[in-house]
């Protein structure tokens, strides 16, 4: 159980002394708007407000005619929530899973999740203020309030609780938690998935994806990118961190924890790529190359494939060539540049998997 003091109306401060918003319903702390990880750092423990939503994002105005607007995410990640604010939890990824940048009006707005696991909840939102949440939805569904929102840009990551990462849906609804909930995600095997996905809104509506050309003039273009949401985009910022690496590196093989997985069939890139891949590159490596072939493989308790982008442009994919169900390409003459890495999931489900380079194959 939690206690919090009321002081004047301005803060909320809880047992453990940090100051909340008193107009959001969950565990909210004061950290500036990059948290602990610092802004636009290249790879680190930390989460990244700057990175590309890896799910998407979205204009809403007050009053937005889909509510509730409702995205298919995987839950989970690599970084302990813990670390970004006193009152958070779960397990998170680098990358915000969703952004929506939003018009306020006196409507109060709501973040919910609906999962078949625990999930949970932590939102950056416009005034840099994280807010957090763990069952507040009922059952082990997360729930966010922002009574009196803000306009600005909203950065939504969905957490997993025992670190078990699994399909959920997170809606953003202004008419209560009980239209967002009204679909019985989880419960319902006639759920359609793509039911509530709302890409093919018209951006003159204020309620369709980011217009470059539109009204980026009230919020300004804060170095997002449009995510189609159907074909991987390897201009956005990889979701686990990058690295410069040079022929003959230290440290050799490079490691890099994962989540396996996303919403995007690999295929659409080639009909020679298998599983299930996010929008956003997992890892990305600018490589400085020498005499020495370099590998980039994937290995997993389960079934995970790869795909890379190369510095010439073209896709490079496999699925067990690393031997079982673990995936490998390797690169006999490779080039300099920048190679972006996807790490698919074979079956769909997101996996625990590690990214690994080496030239001593």
């Amino acid at each position: 159980m939690r206690l919090w003091l009321v002081l004047g109306g301005a803060a909320t401060i809880g047992l453990a002394g940090c100051a909340v918003d008193p107009y959001a319903y969950g565990a909210t702390s004061p950290y500036d708007q990059y948290g602990p990880s610092g802004a636009g750092q290249s790879y680190g423990q930390g989460v990244d407000t700057g990175a590309t939503a890896t799910y998407g994002e979205i204009y809403l105005d007050s009053g937005f005619d889909e509510d509730p607007y409702r995205v298919d995410v995987t839950s989970g990640g690599s970084i302990d929530a813990s670390t970004i604010a006193s009152g958070c939890t779960g397990m998170v990824s680098r990358a915000p899973d969703f952004q929506l940048t939003y018009d306020a009006g006196s409507l109060p707005l709501t973040f919910g999740v609906n999962g078949q696991v625990d999930t949970t909840l932590v939102i950056n939102g416009p005034d840099g203020r994280w807010t957090c949440d763990d069952d507040s939805g009922g059952n082990t569904d997360p729930e966010i309030t922002y009574s009196r929102p803000q306009s600005g840009t909203y950065d939504v990551w969905v957490g997993a609780f025992g670190g078990d990462s699994g399909p959920a849906e997170l809606f953003v609804t202004e008419l209560g938690s009980d239209y967002g909930r009204s679909n019985d995600y989880g419960d319902n095997n006639d759920y359609d998935r793509d039911r509530g996905r709302n890409d093919r809104y018209d951006n003159d509506r204020g309620n369709g994806r980011r217009d470059n050309g539109g009204r980026n003039g009230l919020y300004g273009d804060n170095g997002r990118t449009y995510d189609g949401g159907g074909y991987p985009d390897s201009s956005a910022t990889a979701a686990y961190g990058e690295i410069d690496l040079s022929s003959g590196f230290r440290g050799d093989p490079y490691t890099v924890s994962v989540m396996a997985g996303g919403s995007i069939d690999a295929s659409t890139v080639d009909d020679s790529c298998s599983g299930t891949i996010a929008s956003a590159p997992d890892f990305q490596i600018t490589y400085d190359a020498g005499s020495l072939p370099l590998t980039i493989g994937a290995t997993s308790s389960g079934d995970v494939t790869l795909v890379v982008n190369g510095p010439d442009g073209e896709w490079y994919c496999d699925d067990d060539s690393g031997g079982s169900n673990d995936a490998e390409l390797t690169f006999r003459r490779p080039s300099s540049g920048v190679y972006d890495i996807w790490v698919g999931s074979y079956g769909g489900d997101s996996i625990a998997a590690e990214l690994f380079f080496t030239e001593l194959r």
